[in-house]
């Protein structure tokens, strides 16, 4: 029979009364019992010795291993939520920190990204924004087919404009329009203008 301890850390007897006998933590065999049944024990011996804390079922829901230094927090069955009511919630670590999930959800009023470098992977990619500004000092587009749709498109270019393409097609529905202080229009070989009416000077 394990020595076992009632939720005000005093020893307990098998009738559930506590007594006043020390209990020794160095024992391997030692066990701190809530009245529901959930514990606190040691687990395994030697260099394989961990500290757990199990619930009332027996799933584990937290281990330390003192070997590696490493702690794991595990929930079997029901949800994991984090509070914190009146202060926030930080999460540090010297190597990676990682989100593993079906779905991850996140809903916040402000959101703040400082990252160096950055990388998105995915099947598909959706945003629904009202507004959206993007200030980058540099920016390259690399894609087999775009489409863009939009009711006004309105582009201010202080520097030069260079469009290299294969072929190139513009169809107005209405009129269109081109003013320039100079226009310079040179074909290889021919150079077609088709109007019911063309009108020159």
């Amino acid at each position: 029979m394990l020595p076992v301890l009632d939720d005000i850390g005093t020893k307990a007897n098998k009738s559930g009364q506590s007594t006043d006998r020390a209990l020794d933590w160095n024992r391997p065999d030692v066990e701190l019992r809530t009245l529901d049944g959930a514990m606190a024990r040691r687990a395994g011996t030697g260099d394989g010795e961990t500290l757990q804390i199990v619930d009332r079922r027996g799933d584990l829901i937290f281990e330390y291993d003192p070997a590696t230094g490493k702690s794991r927090l595990t929930v079997e069955q029901g949800d994991l939520e984090l509070v914190a009511k009146h202060g926030d919630i930080r999460l540090r670590s010297s190597g990676v920190v990682s989100l593993e999930g079906e779905e991850v959800a996140i809903n916040a009023k402000l959101a703040r990204y400082q990252i160096e470098e950055t990388t998105f992977t995915g099947g598909s990619f959706t945003a629904s924004l009202k507004t959206a500004r993007v200030v980058v000092g540099r920016l390259e587009r690399l894609a087999r087919e775009v489409v863009e749709k939009s009711e006004t498109v309105c582009t201010r270019v202080s520097g030069l404009i260079q469009m290299k393409a294969g072929r190139m097609r513009t169809l107005v529905a209405g009129s269109s329009q081109l003013k320039s202080h100079r226009i310079y229009m040179k074909a290889d070989t021919d150079c077609k203008i088709k109007g019911e009416k063309i009108h020159l000077g």
